[in-house]
């Protein structure tokens, strides 16, 4: 199974709790979504890159607030 996160907090329990898990994500994309970097051509290549990953997803989860998944 696979796990694809953008939350650095998510990421770091997940690998202790479900060790079977895939888990896809990397901090440092998740720091350019900062509202500071938000605009940065990084920042863009990033979101990018995270809405590849969620396209090839069987399921998804997302809060009511997220932008990605009001994609």
């Amino acid at each position: 199974m696979h796990l694809f996160s953008d939350c650095i907090n998510i990421n770091k329990s997940c690998f202790i709790r479900y060790p079977e898990y895939d888990i896809i994500g990397d901090p440092e994309i998740s720091k350019s979504a900062s509202v500071q970097n938000r605009k940065s051509d990084s920042s863009t290549i990033n979101i990018n890159i995270d809405i590849y990953f969620l396209s090839h997803c069987d399921y998804l989860v997302c809060t009511f607030s997220s932008n990605v998944c009001k994609i």
